[in-house]
């Protein structure tokens, strides 16, 4: 994806989930994103950045983005990312 070009994001290791808002009968987004840094004012900037990206690239601006370390995205079989599979992992989490 195109989020995966923002520096300190692992290409091809990003996730934009929709997560049901009941409350107002809608869809939110979530974008999951893997980084290498561990210092939490990097991943603050990370988000920010991702939050720019996705907004400038969509016109939509995600209710959350979490930044997980390598290996955290599940994907299919086939390689690709599972969309069920990760939402169902970050509700949990």
């Amino acid at each position: 994806s195109d989020v995966s070009l923002v520096e300190g994001v692992i290409p091809g290791r990003v996730a934009a989930i929709g997560i049901e808002d009941e409350l107002l009968s809608t869809q939110k987004v979530a974008v999951v994103a893997e980084s290498k840094s561990t210092d939490s004012n990097e991943r603050k900037l990370l988000r920010r950045l991702i939050v720019e990206r996705v907004h400038s690239l969509y016109d939509i601006t995600p209710a959350s983005v979490r930044i997980v370390e390598p290996g955290w995205i599940v994907k299919t079989t086939s390689g690709k990312i599972s969309r069920e599979g990760n939402k169902q992992k970050l509700l949990r989490s």
